[in-house]
């Protein structure tokens, strides 16, 4: 099984790879360049994924096929949205939005129990790429070599998914060949993606001498505002403990520093019915706090969001350890938790940029 992980990595890191050459190789292309930048988004997908059949391979956490579902499940979730919003760039039919609707609704209004979550995500992201593949294949002839590939894939997938429900099979080795089937995609279609019929699109942009003289002349700006929202996020994350062991009778006392380790509250609970929600209530304060930023913020605040969740979800290392989650788990939200400070940073830079320039465009 050992090297069923090696092998597993290895696609996966391939994938990834694929997909970061294809980016900087591509990027700045004006009439190709916004699907290579969604694209890239597989890059983040398929490194986690690399990272945690690492970790099982070399023995840093134990493999549990129950934790394999649930971060397999993540990853065909988001490559479904990046694959939707490539294929709705190049060939932009209205109906794809109604397949999106569909979809949604089938993951929202299926109420079924939580070990059975996954395998219907699965199910269901795998019909509507069938679909993606299906549609991209009567769009033109030079998407056929790919179509027939992803077509396969899709496929494939929904037949394992289908028999992983009845009881059939391994998933870990079904996941393993359709990856193999993506990775077969993945480099057929960055290969040819200069070919492929795309409308152009006018931007207005900066030369790139010139964004790296705005990126450093705002570096200690970004610097400076990161470490604030660290500081915040933490007091937040903390203080979601002490309310809500308050609330449960509990006594709370706030230690400011302690040597390696950030600031933590001590909570002394004499019933230990209430140790769950005291131990979630820091994670999801700050969590709630950012999805209202995201969604009601502007510019600013919404890359802040992303810096928020990602500083939380680290903070929350010892509370994911305390209500018993596994290691591969764990390490899976501390990838994506790297990811979201990532684009957090990325996107308050541009944010900044797109200031700076509207700001010169006055003048």
């Amino acid at each position: 099984m050992e090297y069923l992980f090696l092998l597993n990595a290895l696609i996966a890191s391939v994938i990834a790879l694929i997909v970061l050459v294809s980016f900087f190789k591509h990027y700045k292309k004006e009439d190709i360049k916004k699907i290579v930048h969604w694209f890239a988004l597989l890059f983040f997908v398929y490194l986690l994924f690399a990272v945690v059949s690492f970790s099982w391979f070399f023995g840093y956490s134990d493999y549990n096929p129950v934790d394999f579902v649930y971060v397999y499940a993540f990853l065909v979730l988001v490559q479904t949205f990046i694959l939707f919003g490539v294929f709705y760039l190049l060939y932009g039919q209205r109906k794809l939005m109604y397949w999106l609707f569909f979809y949604f609704v089938g993951l929202f209004s299926l109420y079924v129990s939580i070990s059975y979550l996954p395998i219907v995500i699965l199910v269901i992201s795998f019909f509507l790429t069938l679909v993606l593949f299906l549609n991209l294949y009567s769009v033109s002839f030079v998407f056929k070599k790919v179509s027939y590939v992803g077509i396969f894939y899709a496929a494939v997938s929904v037949l394992f998914q289908f028999l992983i429900f009845f009881g059939v099979g391994d998933v870990f080795v079904f996941s393993l060949f359709s990856s193999l089937v993506f990775l077969v995609f993945v480099y057929l279609f960055l290969k040819d993606i200069k070919k492929y019929p795309m409308k152009a699109q006018e931007h207005l942009t900066l030369s790139e001498e010139h964004r790296l003289v705005l990126f450093m002349r705002y570096f200690i700006f970004m610097i400076v505002l990161t470490n604030l929202v660290l500081v915040a996020t933490i007091s937040a994350h903390e203080f979601g403990h002490v309310l809500v062991s308050r609330f449960y009778g509990c006594e709370s006392r706030t230690i400011a520093y302690e040597e390696g380790s950030y600031p933590y509250s001590e909570i002394v609970c004499s019933n230990l019915d209430h140790k769950v929600p005291i131990t979630l209530a820091g994670p999801l304060g700050p969590i709630i706090l950012a999805l209202l930023l995201f969604f009601v913020g502007g510019r600013y605040t919404k890359p802040i969001s992303l810096l928020v969740i990602g500083f939380n979800l680290l903070a929350g290392y010892k509370d994911f350890v305390e209500v018993g989650l596994s290691a591969t788990l764990i390490l899976s939200i501390s990838v994506i938790a790297v990811m979201f400070l990532f684009f957090g940073v990325v996107f308050l830079a541009r944010a900044r940029m797109q200031d700076y320039r509207e700001f010169s465009l006055e003048d």
